[in-house]
């Protein structure tokens, strides 16, 4: 499963994110654990449980898909299950959030997570 927060819908719709490749948004992914669970109409105060995020390097969008390249987690500690990716703006504005690609969930052994996109991309405005 796979969605848009509201909140974020209504910031696309008005232009306060920009997701391109130069000169957009700094967005970040957050890889969190199964006690997450998905609520589009959750807002930034439920994020401040996560620890810092990867920022992500964007694609521009085509056809409204919005992509990025493979990021990779660092300093998760061994023996953590995780679940989903939360992608956020750097002010903690939650995107999306994403648990239907490869390789989750895993169980952490102390080495990166490396996520690859599924090749329609992240998700579609």
């Amino acid at each position: 499963m796979s969605g848009l927060y509201d909140c974020a819908r209504e910031l696309f719709a008005r232009g306060e994110i920009a997701w391109r490749a130069k000169q957009g948004s700094t967005i970040l992914a957050k890889l969190v654990g199964e006690w997450y669970t998905p609520d589009p109409t959750q807002d930034r105060l439920l994020l401040q449980r996560f620890a810092d995020g990867e920022r992500l390097n964007l694609h521009d969008p085509i056809d409204g898909v919005c992509s990025a390249d493979p990021v990779v987690f660092r300093g998760i500690p061994a023996g953590v299950k995780l679940s989903t990716v939360v992608i956020l703006r750097d002010d903690l504005v939650p995107i999306a959030y994403v648990d239907d690609v490869a390789g989750l969930p895993v169980v952490s052994n102390g080495a990166p997570i490396q996520i690859e996109w599924h090749p329609d991309g992240i998700f579609k405005l």
